[in-house]
Formats: structure tokens, sequence, C-alpha cells
């Protein structure tokens, strides 16, 4: 597996989600205007799996928590890296976080047991729905030369 390419398709959905975060179309979602991308890790983490996906790239998308901050989305790799593209809103500086799945900071599970959420789509605002994660992906950003 190319982590560079992996890389690079996580920096370009980051800014896509930065992009639409700005958007008009946002403005009824929780994470409307948030810089760090705060209330967005689920419709990131779907839009990141669905480029992913689209390359060629084995992934899931984790339902768990961070650190004590409560629940949290993130994708995870066949491999086991994770991938994350709003650990901004805990603090964290890299806009494209990327570790093993042995790190302290992302668990599955909560005292010993797996974490169970409801539905992702009876999260409101903040709902991962196909047509909002379609609308991240076909946001065209052009490429440097």
């Amino acid at each position: 597996m190319n982590i560079d390419k992996v890389k690079d398709i996580a920096k370009r959905v980051r800014r896509k989600c930065e992009l639409f975060s700005r958007s008009p179309e946002a403005s009824k979602h929780d994470f409307y205007k948030t810089p760090d991308l705060v209330c967005m890790c689920a419709v990131a983490s779907f839009a990141l799996s669905k480029a992913l996906n689209k390359s060629g790239i084995r992934n899931k998308v984790i339902k768990g928590y961070y650190g004590s901050e409560g629940h949290h989305c993130w994708v995870e790799l066949k491999n086991g890296m994770i991938i994350d593209i709003t650990a901004t809103q805990f603090g964290i500086r890299q806009r494209v976080l990327i570790v093993s799945n042995d790190s302290l900071l992302f668990h599955k599970y909560k005292d010993g047991k797996p974490v169970c959420y409801q539905d992702l789509n009876s999260w409101d605002n903040q709902a991962p729905k196909k047509r909002l994660t379609k609308k991240i992906i076909d946001i065209d950003i052009p490429v440097k030369i």
C-alpha cells in the first residue's frame, strides 16, 4: 500500500470538507464554519472512505472514542493504519493524522465492551448521508502546477 497516495487523497478530502463546511449549503449542519471541522467526523470519514475506495484502497469507517473526548469516527485501512482528517477538533495540529491502530488515543471499546452507536443517520445534522458525502467528493480542487 502506498501511504503517500493515501495521504494525498486524505489531504484533498480534508480540503474539500473545509470548503464545504464554509459553503451556504452547510449552514444547517453542526459543522458549519467550524475551522477545525468540529462535528464533521462522521461525514468527513465517510467521504474519505469513499475516495479511498474509488482509488482501490480498502478501508472501513470506525465508530469509537477519541481519548476522553467522546464519540468519534475515523478511517482504518486494511493494514491497521488510522487516518483521521478531523482530529484538529481535539487540538491535534496535523490536518491529516495517520497513526497505527494501537494508538492510545483511538478506542473502539469503552469499559471493555465494543462501542455501540445508534444508526449514524440518527446523528441529526452530523449524519453522513450519501447525498452529503457525494457533494463533498464532487467538489473540484484545482491541481497545483
